[in-house]
């Protein structure tokens, strides 16, 4: 296992990669907090932070179908290089930001960004790194951003009290021109391509080629399952971007820091999620894995809800968190691994990413529209059972195969 972290370090292409990860992670994190609390503020409106998180959703699901050739194209890196510009530019427009119209553009404008950047990211690591290190890469990639997830609202809120929120709005613009300088410094010396040409025309994208991959996606029962599955289960977890800020500002409106401590919380469990991943896969094979971690979440969130003391409230977020990370880095690894032989990845991971951004739009919707009848933490006692449903099925499916159970078959009529 030791062998595994030290061969991925000593990949200068993927040590980089995990720089400028870093880099504009903390860039993202040390700011996170203070957008979605100065719009609540301003309007006073749960609908307003729903709108924020659509502002954040609708480029990755209008744009999904076309990022992945788009990527090709124009090569991974290229698009990463892109992106960190584009954040490092149009994050600086918080600055004056003055009015909610400017919050929801600047939010879509940063999330194309975005929505580019994480697929192609995707589609590096199989292009730079052998199969065997797919998962121990993800988790590194992904605990880049759960440091800073776990320590970034933190230092966010000690840097906005000592120098003011402009001083550090424009610290993370820095740090993101600083992801750009190292990624520029990036050169992708192919490992391997094993990958399915989808489109035998990179040039141009039909409505045939989105229609392919679907049906690429589909013809696989295990990859279409974990794809739907996932992403349903978004409805959710998705919810909680939205419930977690109403839910610190009513039901634990005694302790002030409370948005915060929920987030690094959450940062936290997510790291830990992520960084058992890679040795319970070691252990474990990927869909009862998933499945487990899904039920963990499911567990945790009704908890969550139904809990009205902070710290058992701190507990099950950071349970939700562990299950989300293992859960995340289970899929992603099997995606690159089982399912890269069968179609371009980055087509693939642009593709789940639109699917996975209209189901967290319904959730963001939904639960903003449900906590205007309900407390946030009853909305999610409702939702948990999402989860708990794809997870149980999950292990049916999976054992009634091992085990070799199969329907009764009818008798024919003579």
């Amino acid at each position: 296992m030791q062998r595994q972290w030290i061969y991925l370090f000593k990949n200068k292409s993927f040590t980089l990669l995990f720089l400028s990860q870093a880099a504009a992670s903390a860039g993202t994190w040390i700011s996170y907090i203070a957008i979605p609390l100065a719009l609540y503020q301003m309007t006073k409106d749960p609908v307003s932070i729903g709108i924020l998180m659509l502002c954040r959703l609708l480029p990755p699901f209008i744009l999904g179908p076309w990022i992945g050739w788009q990527i090709r194209k124009k090569s991974p890196e290229g698009i990463m290089i892109l992106a960190a510009l584009v954040h490092g530019i149009v994050f600086l427009g918080y600055l004056w930001a003055n009015s909610v119209s400017i919050y929801y553009l600047l939010a879509v404008v940063i999330a194309v960004a975005r929505a580019f950047s994480i697929p192609a990211k995707m589609s590096l690591i199989p292009k730079i790194l052998p199969k065997e290190n797919f998962s121990y890469a993800n988790s590194a990639m992904a605990g880049a951003d759960q440091v800073t997830m776990f320590m970034g609202p933190a230092i966010g809120g000690v840097l906005v009290s000592l120098f003011g929120s402009g001083t550090t709005i424009t610290l993370c613009a820095l740090l993101y021109m600083v992801s750009l300088l190292i990624l520029l410094l990036l050169k992708v010396e192919k490992h391997s391509t094993s990958e399915k040409q989808i489109v035998s025309d990179p040039s141009g994208i039909s409505f045939s080629a989105i229609l392919a991959v679907w049906r690429e996606i589909f013809s696989k029962k295990w990859l279409a399952l974990l794809i739907v599955g996932d992403s349903f289960s978004a409805i959710a977890f998705g919810a909680l971007n939205v419930i977690i800020p109403i839910a610190a500002q009513t039901a634990f409106s005694e302790s002030p820091g409370a948005y915060g401590y929920f987030m690094s919380a959450l940062g936290a469990g997510i790291l830990l999620g992520t960084f058992s991943g890679p040795l319970l896969q070691n252990k474990i094979y990927s869909i009862p894995l998933y499945a487990c971690s899904l039920l963990l979440g499911a567990f945790a969130l009704f908890y969550f809800g139904s809990s009205n003391i902070l710290w058992g409230s701190l507990v099950a977020i950071l349970l939700v968190g562990c299950g989300n990370g293992v859960q995340d880095n289970t899929l992603i690894t099997f995606l690159q691994k089982e399912e890269g032989q069968y179609a371009d990845t980055a087509a693939l991971f642009s593709t789940y990413q639109s699917f996975v951004s209209l189901c967290v739009m319904l959730a963001v919707v939904l639960a903003s529209t449900l906590m205007k009848y309900l407390p946030p933490q009853q909305v999610l006692l409702w939702l948990s059972a999402i989860p708990l449903v794809i997870g149980i099925t999950f292990l049916g499916v999976y054992f009634s195969e091992r085990w070799g159970i199969r329907p009764r078959p009818q008798p024919v009529p003579h």
